[in-house]
């Protein structure tokens, strides 16, 4: 990824990152085996998601679903 001129780091997360989606004006992301959410404040931590490699993410009217690994979380 490359840097833009005159970014600065807002926040780090709380693991690796393994992928993120906008849902109802929110980002969440999963980072390490952690569901976050990236707000103006900073970070919050809603759940585990359990360990593996990238997660799929999609939403619905009502909810946020993640493929962690085997396993299917829902948030919402």
């Amino acid at each position: 990824m490359r840097h833009a001129v005159g970014a600065i780091p807002f926040l780090t997360g709380v693991g690796t990152g393994r992928g993120g989606i906008v849902w109802q004006g929110r980002h969440f992301r999963v980072s390490g085996s952690n569901l976050i959410e990236i707000t103006p404040s900073g970070v919050v931590e809603l759940g585990d998601v359990g360990a593996g490699g990238r997660v799929r993410m999609i939403y619905g009217f009502d909810r946020v679903a993640i493929l962690s690994g085997d396993r299917l979380y829902y948030y919402g």
